[in-house]
């Protein structure tokens, strides 16, 4: 497949990615669309940022295949999947700041949104995919997020 790969001084450009390949529980989405966040933005030039790399996190497709077990959704619907996802017992999300909680700080979303598909794990298909309807256009969509 195409991604858009990050490649730190070498730059940014369209390159061949592996597919990724998807688990039990796991959805493979067909990429429709994807926003450009500002994080995107500030991993550009960040000696931080491990590369190669694959951005994007907004992301809206449609379902190409279902790993064993998923039931939530069929092959050919149109979902926005959220890249993270709280943990929902640590303090921070007993509290009711989930974004503060470890595990939503982590993109769950592989390799990410500038590519032709990305593999959603199975907690955010359980708890962070959800169907787009009709009226709503692709662009809209990406905003869910």
């Amino acid at each position: 497949m195409k991604a858009a790969v990050y490649r730190g001084a070498a730059g940014l450009g369209a390159e061949d990615w592996p597919k990724p390949a998807i688990g039990r529980g796991e959805v493979l989405l067909r990429l429709k669309g994807c926003g450009l966040c500002g994080s995107d933005i500030a991993k550009l030039g960040d000696p931080a940022t491990k590369i190669p790399a694959v951005f994007g996190h907004e992301v809206v497709g449609e379902v190409a295949a279902l790993g064993a077990g998923v039931s939530s959704c069929a092959v050919g619907d149109r979902v926005v999947a959220a890249h993270h996802v709280p943990c929902g017992a640590c303090h921070y999300c007993r509290r009711g700041s989930e974004s503060m909680c470890a595990a939503f700080k982590a993109s769950n979303l592989d390799p990410g949104g500038f590519a032709e598909y990305v593999r959603v794990p199975e907690v955010n298909v359980r708890h962070a995919m959800f169907r787009v309807p009709p009226h709503v256009g692709d662009v809209a969509a990406s905003f869910v997020e």
